[in-house]
C-alpha cells in the first residue's frame, strides 16, 4: 500500500493524472481505434493456430470406408425417382419416402405439421451395440439454404441410409430426418427434445448434407457451421469432417470463399471477418439461412456440408457420401461427451483458427473506451456537482428505466407481429424516420439541470461498456460489431459554447450510431435477406431481427432494443434536453 501511495503522491505531483483525465476522450478513441484493428492483427503469421483433433477417440480417417461405387447405382435410383418428386405436394413426397425409408429397416415416423410448419418424416435405427442412449443425426432437407431443390442431398441420405442400415460397427443409433426446409427442421428439433414418444437417445452429432444437382461429380466440399447466440460446434467436429474431406480428395473452404486463390494474409483476414459476419448475423438471413443454426440451445454438434462446382468429372457423389460415413464412424468412437478441444474460436481458413484468448481483447478494448468517454463526460465537465450527484442520480435512474421499459415492451411485442408485412413495413419506415428526425429537429425535448443531463450521457455510455462486456464472451462478434457501430456514440458533446458546431457533430454522430441505420446499411451491402415477398433488403433485415427471436430464441434483437436503442435514445434525450438554470443563474 505505500507503494501505491507513493506512486500516487509523485503522479499528482507532475500532473499526470490531471493530464490523463483531461485527455481520456483522445484515450478513449484510441482504445476503440485499437479494439477495431486488433482483428487485423489476428491473421498475421504466429497470432492463429494450426487446426488438430484433441479428442485421441475420433481417429478421422483411420477406418477403412465401405461406402463406395458399388453403392453408386442405388443413389441414380433413388436420384431419378426424386427428380420427379420436385413439382409434387410436400404430402406426396413425406409418403413416398416414408415407403422407402420403412425398407430399408428404419423406425420411421411422421412428425405431425402445424400452421406454420409442415411434417417432417424421420426414422431411427437403433444400434446393435450401443445402450440406446446416444445417436447421431443425417439431415437431408428437401430444399437448400438458398432454395434450391435438394436432389442429390435427399437421393444420397435415403441411400445412405439404406446403407448404414448394413453396417454393424454403430455403438450409437443413427437418425435420419427429411424436413421441408430450416424452419421445419427446428421444428423437429423442438419435438424432438419436447413431444416425441419414439427418440433414439441424446443426439450428439448432426450433418446436414446439401447437394442441389442432378450431376454425378464435384469439384469441392463448403462446410459452414456457425449457429445461434454465438453457440458453435465443438471444434474437432469440424476438424474432423475436414480432414476427411481432403482424405476423400476434396478441398474445403468456408463462408463463400473462393477455392482457387492464394491462402495469404487477405485470404485469412477476408475469412475472418466472414466468420464474425456470420456469427452475428446468425439466425436473422430469413432466406439463406444455415441448417445447422436449426440445433443451438440444444448442445447439439452441428455441421452443414454443402457441395460446391458440380460437373462432369473429377470426385463423385459416393466419395461426398464417404464424408458422411467418415464423421459417423468418428462420432460412434467417442466414450463421452464432447468436452476436449474448443467451443469458443474463429476460423481463418479451414486449417487455421484462433482461440478466444486470442480474439477476446478486441471486444474488450472496445468496451473500456465506452468506459473511459464515460469517465471523460464526469470529470471533464464543470456541470456536474459531485455534491448534488445523490439528488440527480434517481431522477436519471428513472427516466434510463423508463426509456428502457417502454422501447422493450415495443420492441419485443413486435416479434409477434413480424409476418405481417404492413406493420413490418411501417413501424421499419417510422424508425428510420425518426432516426433522421429527431436529432435534426432536437424532439422530444425535456427539462434537465445540467447535471442531470451530463449524468444521463455518463450512464448510457457506462451501460454500453457492461453490456458489451457481458456479451462479449459469449457472443464475441455480436458485441464486437455492435461496439464498433456505437462508436458514434461517444463523439456527441453537450450542448454549451460552439452551439451550432456542437449541433452539426451530434447529428452526424446520433445518425451513425442508430441501430435503424446500422441495419439499412447491413441490407444495401448484402444479399440473401428477404423472403415472402419482400423487396428491400432493409426490411429482410429488419424481419429477420424481429422474427428471429421468436423463432429460434435468438436474442440477438433483445440485445439491440435493450442495450443499443435504448443507450442511443437516452444519448439523443441528453443532447437535446432544455437545461434548466441552476439556482446561482436564477438569483443572478
Amino acid at each position: 500500500m505505500s507503494l501505491l501511495e507513493t506512486l500516487h503522491r509523485k503522479l499528482e505531483k507532475h500532473g499526470i493524472i490531471a493530464q490523463c483525465i483531461k485527455y481520456l476522450p483522445v484515450i478513449s478513441f484510441l482504445f476503440a481505434f485499437i479494439g477495431a484493428g486488433w482483428i487485423f492483427y489476428l491473421p498475421v503469421q504466429g497470432q492463429y493456430r494450426d487446426t488438430y483433433i484433441s479428442e485421441n477417440a475420433l481417429m478421422p480417417s483411420q477406418a477403412y470406408n465401405f461406402y463406395r461405387e458399388s453403392e453408386w447405382n442405388f443413389v441414380r435410383g433413388y436420384r431419378s425417382e426424386v427428380e420427379k418428386l420436385a413439382n409434387a405436394s410436400h404430402e406426396e413426397r413425406t409418403d413416398k419416402l416414408a415407403e422407402w425409408l420403412s425398407q430399408t429397416g428404419f423406425k420411421t415416423t411422421i412428425q405431425e405439421g402445424s400452421e406454420e410448419h409442415l411434417s417432417n418424416l424421420y426414422g431411427i435405427l437403433h444400434a446393435p451395440r450401443g445402450d440406446d442412449t446416444e445417436a447421431m443425426l443425417l439431415v437431408a432437407p428437401w430444399f437448400t439454404s438458398t432454395g434450391e431443390f435438394n436432389v442429390g442431398g435427399v437421393s444420397l441420405g435415403i441411400a445412405l441410409a439404406r446403407f448404414l442400415q448394413r453396417v454393424s460397427v454403430w455403438a450409437k443409433n443413427i437418425i435420419v430426418v427429411f424436413p421441408e426446409n430450416q424452419s421445419s427442421l427446428r421444428h423437429w428439433v423442438k419435438g424432438y427434445h419436447e413431444s416425441f414418444d419414439h427418440t433414439g437417445g441424446s443426439i450428439e452429432g448432426a450433418i446436414v448434407i446439401e447437394y442441389p444437382s442432378s450431376l454425378d461429380y464435384l469439384k469441392y466440399v463448403e462446410v459452414d457451421y456457425v449457429g445461434v447466440n454465438g453457440q458453435l460446434p465443438n471444434l474437432d467436429l469440424i476438424n474432423s469432417a475436414v480432414m476427411i474431406s481432403k482424405h476423400e480428395g476434396f478441398d474445403t473452404t468456408l463462408h463463400g470463399m473462393p477455392i482457387d486463390v492464394p491462402r495469404n494474409y487477405i485470404y485469412r483476414l477476408k475469412t475472418l471477418w466472414r466468420s464474425i459476419f456470420y456469427l452475428a448475423t446468425a439466425g436473422l438471413r430469413r432466406a439463406t439461412q444455415n441448417p445447422a443454426e436449426a440445433f443451438s440451445g440444444w448442445n447439439i454438434q452441428a455441421i452443414t456440408i454443402r457441395g460446391m462446382e458440380f460437373c462432369n468429372e473429377g470426385s463423385d457423389i459416393t466419395s461426398f457420401g464417404r464424408i458422411v460415413e467418415a464423421t459417423f464412424r468418428s462420432i460412434n468412437n467417442l466414450l463421452e461427451k464432447w468436452h476436449q478441444s474448443f467451443f469458443f474460436y474463429l476460423m481463418l481458413s479451414p486449417v487455421h483458427f484462433v482461440s478466444i484468448a486470442t480474439y477476446l481483447p478486441a471486444a474488450v478494448l472496445l468496451a473500456v473506451s465506452f468506459f473511459l468517454a464515460s469517465l471523460s463526460i464526469i470529470f471533464n465537465n464543470d456541470d456536474i456537482s459531485f455534491k448534488n450527484i445523490d439528488i440527480a442520480l434517481p431522477k436519471v435512474s428513472f427516466l434510463f428505466a423508463a426509456v428502457l421499459v417502454s422501447e422493450s415492451v415495443i420492441g419485443l411485442s413486435l416479434t409477434y407481429a413480424s409476418d405481417d408485412e404492413l406493420i413490418l413495413l411501417l413501424t421499419f419506415i417510422t424508425s428510420v424516420g425518426l432516426t433522421i428526425i429527431l436529432p435534426m429537429a432536437k424532439l422530444p425535448q425535456i427539462k434537465l439541470t445540467a447535471n442531470e443531463q451530463s449524468i444521463l450521457q455518463a450512464l448510457s455510455l457506462f451501460v454500453v461498456a457492461v453490456s458489451l462486456l457481458m456479451v462479449t464472451v459469449v457472443h464475441f462478434s455480436l458485441a464486437l460489431l455492435s461496439g464498433i457501430a456505437m462508436i458514434p456514440l461517444t463523439f456527441v458533446r453537450l450542448h454549451k459554447g460552439h452551439v451550432k458546431e456542437h449541433q452539426v457533430r451530434n447529428t452526424v454522430g446520433l445518425i451513425a450510431s442508430s441501430p435503424f441505420t446500422a441495419i439499412v446499411i447491413l441490407g444495401l451491402l448484402s444479399d440473401g435477406w428477404t423472403s415472402k415477398g419482400l423487396i428491400w433488403s432493409p426490411l429482410g433485415v429488419f424481419q429477420g431481427l424481429a422474427s428471429s427471436f421468436d423463432a429460434l430464441n435468438c436474442w440477438t434483437w433483445a440485445f439491440v432494443v435493450t442495450c443499443w436503442l435504448t443507450t442511443w435514445s437516452c444519448t439523443l434525450l441528453a443532447a437535446n434536453a432544455k437545461v434548466l438554470p441552476t439556482e446561482r443563474e436564477k438569483a443572478e
